[in-house]
């Protein structure tokens, strides 16, 4: 699934090479501003495999972020 155009407000965009975007801009897990609220919503392409997604959450939370919320397709319904 292309993500590019759908990500909502404040969330991490996840592409299935494991590249990730926020607001359209490349980022690393280091490089992720965090949300006011502290939530940080993962948008990953379905595509993208398991273990990566919990990698890259793994990384996230080791670089500060607090909880995290993944979105689905179906979420952003």
């Amino acid at each position: 699934a292309d993500l590019e155009g759908i990500e909502p407000a404040e969330s991490l965009a996840i592409h299935p090479d494991g590249r990730m975007t926020w607001a359209g801009e490349d980022v690393t897990a280091e490089g992720v501003s965090l949300p006011e609220d502290g939530v940080l919503r993962l948008l990953p392409d379905r595509d993208l495999p398991a273990l990566e997604l919990i990698q890259i959450a793994s990384a996230l939370q080791a670089n500060g972020a607090g909880e995290i919320i993944v979105v689905t397709e179906r979420g952003l319904e």
